[in-house]
């Protein structure tokens, strides 16, 4: 499951800019933007005498006039200010050096505001020459190739500034740490760009001294270190050693700073200064989220809690200790709610090799549809992990305890197994996406402790997209599919099943049980959205949901052997709107959906916490 982070009410902050405009009220509405020439103030459209059309210059600005689905921005004396800079940056980069952008705006009676951005545009200046000088380390062609410049082409002077600085880094990756590069351009019909490169000595690393340790041992630190005595100095791996000590959970702060004197050229010594993180450390938590559901189906959205206790460093060990308490109270079913309990010990290193691993024991809680716990233990390996790749790897044994939904008796089975999954996160928000793709993909593989001890493997695959429309509206849609498979003749528990039907998946059917009673073997899932804000903290989405399980079709006197009963494939879609409510801790929707060919039929409706996905 692809988890939404959980607003914080505990730590909500809220910015008001507050503009004055000669007595009228603050922040007023914007009524228009118009760009264009200097002799044409009202002008609106693309005029001939600019390069760039007004559309792709609004497109740079934060202020934004309104639209078909968007109400706009309000207006601020200093974001006019600041989009004018915007502007004469992004001519400059196309080398106008000579453009500017005057500002203006009025007031009209009914409060709302007129922009006017007056656009000199000059001449473009091409790059005529290149004077490289000093350069013995690379040739002449690489620097021009590590800058990314060619001859008369339109000179881009904030793009070579940029470059510039990684050309620098290039060298400090080489051992030349003191390396200075002198830009001076000699500006007439065209730019002649003289570049002068003072490449220094090679140094190599001499000592490497940590400070700022009270308890941890040194080796704690140096065993994270990419660098050693004697190596050519390199400034890539000291910044990934200092992201390396930082990561390992045991300090607060990690400074690397080489170390250069006049007595010993060529030496750079390495200080590396540390602030131990203190032992324990709480966190509370709270706001909208979505939970997985009891059995196999889409999660269910939930209004959360959580406490975490952690203990840094028992026994002056790398180890790290935790325990969470969660409570989530489901919009479907509020009481009981759901809970889990966990203890969790994290080291950084696994074997000797810098693999952080996790040991957890948890109990799970859930009661919709059914009442379904799970008590178990996992061992997780977790690879590095970054903002985008978070890939996990966990083996497992878990003893389940379902109640039967046609009886007062529960039943309990154990299995045990092994997972992995792999997220790409590139979406821009995960609780409010406007833009980007999440991609997941997970696999199971379950040995069950039932009749035959069966093996059972399980994979999920989700794609999502989005996309930013007219500025303000969000399209988006989802792919879902997934796969069980066990051997002939075996009959897997309900709580192992695909469930398709709710306010996360198929909005036209209230529930699971109202789509497929039975469950079943693999699933399909498309959603399609368009989200589109509207007046204050209202919106409105509409969508089209399509779905289909290959479900069971199993009578009561054959219903211990699935292939006596069979498979078929149970298809539904919907069509619908909703209205969304912004809220601190997310949106908050109502839908009406119509299942597809119950038109005349009265909608199905459902509220829920944060979007459908």
């Amino acid at each position: 499951m692809i988890r939404t982070p959980r607003a914080v009410i505990l730590s909500l902050s809220f910015l008001v800019s507050v503009v004055s405009l000669a007595g009228q009220q603050a922040n007023p509405p914007i009524a228009s933007i118009a760009i264009g020439p200097p002799d044409s103030l009202t002008f609106i459209g693309s005029p001939d005498s600019l390069t760039f059309k007004p559309s792709e210059l609004t497109n740079l600005m934060r202020l934004k006039a309104p639209r078909l689905v968007s109400g706009g921005t309000p207006f601020s004396r200093r974001a006019l200010k600041v989009d004018a800079l915007t502007i004469e940056h992004f001519y400059f980069s196309h080398g106008y050096l000579e453009a500017r952008v005057d500002e203006s705006f009025t007031v009209a009676p009914d409060g709302r505001v007129e922009v006017y951005l007056r656009v000199s545009e000059g001449r473009p200046f091409m790059l005529s020459e290149v004077s490289l000088t000093g350069n013995r380390l690379l040739t002449r062609e690489e620097v021009l190739q590590s800058l990314d410049i060619r001859v008369g082409e339109p000179y881009n002077p904030v793009g070579i500034r940029d470059r510039l600085e990684a050309l620098r880094h290039h060298y400090q990756n080489q051992g030349k740490l003191t390396i200075d590069i002198l830009e001076e351009i000699e500006v007439n019909d065209n730019v002649h760009l003289r570049l002068t490169i003072s490449e220094g000595l090679t140094y190599l690393i001499g000592n490497v001294m940590v400070s700022g340790l009270k308890q941890i041992p040194e080796w704690y630190v140096t065993r994270e270190l990419l660098f050693h005595r004697g190596d050519v100095f390199n400034r890539s791996k000291l910044l990934l050693s200092q992201q390396r000590v930082f990561e390992s959970g045991l300090f607060s702060a990690v400074e690397i700073t080489p170390l250069v004197q006049a007595e010993e050229p060529r030496i750079a010594h390495i200080e590396v200064r540390v602030r131990e993180l203190g032992r324990g450390s709480f966190d509370f938590s709270a706001g909208f989220s979505q939970q997985e559901a009891a059995r196999g189906g889409e999660p269910n959205t939930a209004l959360s809690s959580s406490f975490q206790w952690w203990h840094s460093r028992p026994l002056n060990t790398s180890l790290r200790t935790g325990i969470t308490l969660e409570g989530n109270l489901l919009w479907e079913r509020w009481w009981p709610p759901d809970f889990l309990a966990a203890g969790e010990i994290i080291r950084p290193w696994t074997l000797g090799v810098r693999l952080p691993s996790s040991v957890r024991l948890y109990y799970d809680y859930r009661t919709t549809p059914d009442i379904v716990s799970r008590r178990g233990i996992d061992l997780s390996l977790l690879p590095k992990r970054t903002q985008r790749h978070q890939p996990r790897g966990s083996i497992g044994w878990v003893e389940i305890t379902a109640t039967d939904p046609d009886s007062v008796a529960a039943t309990t089975a154990a299995e045990r197994g092994f997972r992995l999954e792999y997220l790409f996160q590139g979406a821009d928000n995960l609780l409010v996406p406007s833009r980007g793709t999440i991609f997941q993909i997970k696999y199971s593989r379950q040995r069950t402790f039932l009749t035959g001890k069966p093996l059972y493997h399980l994979a999920e695959l989700d794609i999502r997209r989005y996309h930013t429309l007219f500025q303000s509206a969000v399209f988006a849609y989802r792919f879902k599919v997934g796969y069980l498979i066990v051997p002939s003749g075996i009959k897997l528990r309900r709580y192992h099943l695909f469930d398709l039907g709710g306010s996360t998946s198929l909005r036209g059917w209230s529930s699971p049980s109202s789509f497929s009673e039975e469950g079943g073997m693999a699933k399909l899932l498309a959603n399609v959205e368009l989200r589109t804000p509207q007046i204050w903290v209202l919106g409105a989405e509409f969508f089209l949901d399509a779905g289909a399980l290959e479900a069971f079709t199993v009578s009561e006197e054959n219903s211990e052997n699935q292939d006596e009963g069979g498979l078929e494939w149970v298809i539904g879609w919907d069509i619908g709107a909703g209205l969304l409510i912004t809220t601190p801790l997310g949106p908050v929707r109502i839908d009406a959906a119509f299942p597809w060919g119950d038109l005349s039929k009265k909608p199905t409706l459902q509220a829920a916490f944060l979007y459908t996905f």
